[in-house]
């Protein structure tokens, strides 16, 4: 048996764009679109903690609700965070709470805030399909962890990754397991790595598969869910024979263009067929039929975990920016006071900098050299003008349309999801947006 978890972890923010609104206001918006206003009233959120970039965090079980500080508040905006468990209770809640509503629907309400000049972001969003055999049951499992160990030491696959992560950590099992078996080797040059680790108290061997960076746009992994369930004291049924989950974590853009195609997917059913197609664009296990691996057989056991899914590329279409600009804006904004205060302190360090800079070269840093060449001869004037596009930060409407198939007939649908969306958002909470007539928003 195989299931998805449309999303087994979220992260999103509510910016105020262009309009002029408080912090507390701005929170209310967040929370009425999000239907968490009432849990809310009730002072169910206790304020934890604070962070580097959050002035207070607010806990309700694995619900987090982040609010900036005043130097940031437009940058980072408000940031309403769900770990798997957080939205096995908020989906729960929507159910009981709020009939006919679930989570695609309150997708849709929150992108439906930039109609009024607010900006939505996602910076995280996981999926996880799990493989469940239980007693009795006489299949072979897809998912067979020892097989994809060896399929990957052969080289036997296709993906989009291109390394791995240096320092191997055992993901959501790590805190439960003892130390990390030293005999293990990582190439950072490969896209993957396998990390095995045992349980003190059970003796459980626990085993998980990693590919790509974990501070990437995307990054996938195999694991044994039994086990790791096990290893937290939490109760599995004991007809299971075997659950290993495959999960997909989407960070930045990639999450927010997931996001959205989960917001804008007619049921759960489209939405997870076009996962399983994104799966298929990030990783394909072959069978080495061909001199060129891309043009191998895909495995059958692989084809028949991903229901023999079509593949499908998450659109992200972002703006052609000039990259010397852009570092430039960037090394202002990030680093423009610490240089100033190294150089005035000793007048020597920036030779010491400019020196070692040179030293390391990188494609991107080659990138900036060849963006450099369009602005060399600008005047001031017209430098001024591309910096100015170059920097400026997007609407909510235009962060959206970034993640959208270049087709008009998309554009048409995607306007027509924000006027559905919005006139629900308007039915619940009109007076909270202070709108005096939906109409003039269409």
């Amino acid at each position: 048996m195989i299931t998805c978890k449309v999303s087994d972890y979220l992260t999103i923010s509510l910016l105020p764009g262009d309009v002029d609104i408080t912090v507390d206001a701005l929170l209310q918006k967040g929370l009425e679109a999000l239907y968490l206003d009432e849990l809310w009233a009730k002072e169910l959120f206790v304020c934890k903690c604070q962070s580097q970039y959050f002035s207070a965090i607010y806990r309700f079980g694995d619900i987090q609700i982040k609010l900036p500080y005043d130097h940031n508040y437009k940058r980072n905006g408000i940031c309403f965070e769900f770990s798997g468990q957080g939205l096995d209770y908020y989906r729960e809640f929507l159910r009981r709470d709020r009939i006919g509503v679930d989570l695609r629907n309150v997708s849709a309400r929150f992108v439906a805030l930039t109609k009024v000049g607010f900006k939505t972001t996602s910076s995280r969003f996981d999926v996880a399909f799990d493989e469940i055999i239980k007693k009795g049951e006489l299949v072979e499992p897809c998912l067979d962890l020892d097989r994809i160990t060896e399929t990957l030491g052969r080289r036997a696959f296709v993906s989009k990754f291109r390394k791995s992560d240096g320092v191997p950590g055992s993901g959501e099992i790590k805190p439960f397991f003892n130390e990390l078996d030293k005999s293990q080797k990582f190439d950072e040059a490969l896209p993957y790595r396998f990390i095995t680790s045992t349980d003190l108290c059970t003796g459980l061997v626990g085993k998980t598969i990693e590919l790509g960076k974990r501070k990437g746009n995307s990054f996938v992994r195999f694991y044994d869910k039994l086990v790791e369930q096990s290893a937290k004291g939490f109760e599995v049924p004991e007809n299971y024979v075997s659950w290993v989950r495959f999960e997909m974590e989407f960070k930045k853009t990639n999450a927010s263009s997931v996001f959205l195609l989960y917001a804008m997917s007619k049921d759960d059913k489209e939405f997870v067929r076009k996962m399983r197609g994104e799966a298929y664009n990030l990783i394909r296990f072959v069978d080495l039929d061909h001199s060129r691996r891309y043009n191998c057989s895909v495995c059958k056991w692989w084809l028949d975990f991903l229901d023999h899914a079509a593949v499908y590329v998450l659109p992200v279409n972002r703006p052609k920016y000039n990259k010397y600009v852009r570092a430039l804006a960037a090394q202002k904004r990030q680093n423009a006071s610490s240089l100033s205060t190294l150089v005035m302190c000793r007048p020597g360090n920036l030779k010491s900098i400019l020196l070692e800079g040179a030293k390391k070269s990188s494609k991107t840093a080659q990138a900036i050299a060849a963006d450099f060449e369009a602005v060399r001869y600008l005047s001031p004037e017209e430098f001024d003008r591309v910096y100015e596009e170059n920097t400026k930060e997007l609407t909510g409407l235009e962060y959206w349309q970034q993640f959208l198939h270049l087709k008009n007939s998309t554009l048409e649908e995607f306007e027509a999801f924000l006027d559905k969306a919005f006139d629900d958002l308007c039915n619940n909470v009109l007076g909270a947006l202070g709108i005096d007539n939906v109409q003039h928003v269409h």
